[in-house]
């Protein structure tokens, strides 16, 4: 058994040192996630504290859940959508389509001080021409490693509307990078 089963039924059990751990283990992925939704530090640490609520409230079932990053997302987008139409009223009826200024922001890791800085600005200008709802899938797919059929249940889409913001994504970046061979090796991990 390996130890994020073992780390699971210890939190399925109430351990609270495996809450942590759990919390630990998923809260910096879920954190930039919510700020490239929410764009507010505040506003996405309180979204992901009410993620962790849920999963201790509802900690008995995480046994019988197949993929519990996908459904973290999920809570997650579903909090940040909440958010979102609760602070304001332009927002009541929001939707993926609506949902605009996502943004994509690279945690920073070995990979990027090998770049430098002047080539990863240059990365960072090509995703940022994305349309928004690209940048998102793109995130969502490619560095957060969700499958399509995730991606599409998440965001309320088709798994072909998934699939052409991806191929549009790439496309883009694509033609945008041609030139940039070194962007395209560190980019290779995340996009194969």
């Amino acid at each position: 058994m390996e130890q994020k089963e073992i780390n699971i039924d210890k939190l399925v059990a109430g351990d609270e040192r495996a809450f942590i751990a759990f919390i630990e283990y998923h809260s910096s992925a879920l954190y930039h996630y919510a700020f490239n939704i929410l764009h507010q530090k505040e506003c996405a640490e309180e979204v992901v504290s009410d993620v962790f609520l849920e999963v201790w409230k509802h900690r008995k079932k995480l046994g019988k859940i197949e993929n519990i990053k996908g459904w973290l997302y999920r809570i997650l987008y579903n909090k940040s959508i909440s958010f979102l139409r609760k602070d304001s009223v332009e927002y009541t009826n929001l939707s993926f389509d609506e949902v605009e200024g996502f943004t994509f922001e690279l945690v920073p890791s070995q990979e990027e001080k090998l770049i430098g800085e002047e080539k990863l600005s240059i990365l960072n200008a090509a995703i940022a021409s994305l349309p928004s709802k690209s940048r998102h899938v793109l995130y969502l797919v490619k560095i957060e490693r969700l499958s399509y059929a995730e991606v599409a249940d998440l965001l309320h889409i088709s798994v072909k509307t998934v699939s052409n913001h991806l191929t549009y994504a790439m496309k883009k970046l694509m033609e945008t990078l041609k030139d940039e061979v070194v962007l395209w090796l560190f980019l290779l991990p995340y996009f194969q």
